[in-house]
């Protein structure tokens, strides 16, 4: 059966496999009932902070288990994720911000100075959300969590197969990068045609190492092993490479995507 969306595509995953291993990064693991419930309790805490359905939250987050996390959270909510290149300057994220509305911004320790101060610059970006807790006004994921999950807000806002569900952005070669709109559709199709096209199965260990922002990894490392219930092994660089190897043979890795 076909998930109506992507939040659903992830929680169906959780039913059906909790105790699998979704997540390796590092000496960590997640399994799939806790990072739907993770994912969801975020979601409430998004819509209690005033995130309304097709609002704009982006995510500027390297490689980590929070971008998956805020990624799926924002889904839940009924918005739509914006992902941006942390190796971008301010001025670069700020074209992206403004371009896309972002109402909201998703940032781990390293990006707050600069969240904070895109914030001053950009009149519609209200709230900054942080993955840890680093300043006391500032909400993070467990403060956002804290409030618990409530299944009536994630069903009244439940997202439709056509609602748009990520503005991707390219590269920029010819100018501004431009935003292309994706709908939960278009990307649980993506998922689903990939994983036909190499006969994935749920006993796959997936390395990620390229960035999770881009098109390519976020459907082959994050959307693909997440419909199948396959675990995926993050890593944040691909440097030094050594590390990448002991990933691959500590993880009994199956697939690795270049």
């Amino acid at each position: 059966m076909i998930p109506k969306n992507l939040g659903e595509l992830l929680s169906d995953s959780a039913r059906q496999h909790p105790l699998r291993t979704a997540i390796v990064f590092g000496q960590k693991k997640i399994n799939y009932h806790h990072l739907d419930e993770a994912a969801s309790a975020i979601a409430c805490g998004l819509i209690r902070l005033g995130i309304k359905k097709q609002d704009r939250v982006a995510l500027f987050l390297d490689n980590c288990p929070e971008f998956i996390i805020g990624y799926y959270a924002i889904l839940k909510a009924g918005a739509v994720a914006v992902p941006i290149n942390h190796m971008f300057k301010a001025d670069e994220a700020a074209y992206i911000l403004q371009d896309s509305q972002a109402t909201c911004l998703v940032a781990s320790r390293p990006y707050v100075d600069m969240a904070q101060d895109l914030q001053t610059r950009i009149d519609g970006l209200k709230y900054i959300v942080t993955t840890v807790k680093i300043k006391e006004e500032i909400p993070d994921f467990d403060k956002l969590k804290s409030h618990g999950k409530h299944e009536h807000l994630l069903n009244e806002i439940s997202p439709e197969p056509n609602d748009l569900a990520v503005i991707l952005y390219t590269s920029g070669t010819t100018g501004h990068p431009k935003g292309a709109m994706l709908s939960h559709y278009n990307l649980i199709s993506n998922a689903m045609d990939s994983s036909a096209a190499i006969k994935a199965s749920r006993k796959e260990a997936f390395i990620c190492v390229l960035p999770l922002f881009h098109s390519f990894a976020a459907t082959v490392c994050m959307n693909m092993p997440l419909y199948l219930g396959a675990k995926i092994v993050i890593m944040k660089s691909f440097r030094p490479f050594r590390r990448v190897i002991r990933a691959i043979r500590k993880n009994r890795v199956t697939i690795f995507t270049g």
